[in-house]
């Protein structure tokens, strides 16, 4: 399996996980939930990921959306 770097965005909550994913499929970004990495040891549970040539559209969702997220770490995944 080859891994790829991506950023991998934390939520303090489920619910801004959630946002987060109603969001972005909305205006069709990219990326999509996944289950907290165990390199990341703070947050709901629940991470976004996205390539790291794509992330920053997604600090433009985030920003432009109110999204509280708990963290932004670049992760080989």
């Amino acid at each position: 399996m080859l891994h790829k770097q991506r950023v991998v965005y934390s939520f303090k909550t489920t619910t801004e996980a959630m946002k987060m994913e109603r969001v972005c499929a909305k205006v069709n970004a990219p990326g999509g939930i996944i289950p907290l990495p165990s390199a990341i040891a703070a947050g709901c549970g629940l991470a976004w990921a996205v390539d790291e040539d794509d992330a920053l559209i997604t600090d433009i969702v985030i920003k432009e959306n109110n999204i509280n997220i708990n963290g932004r770490t670049l992760i080989y995944l």
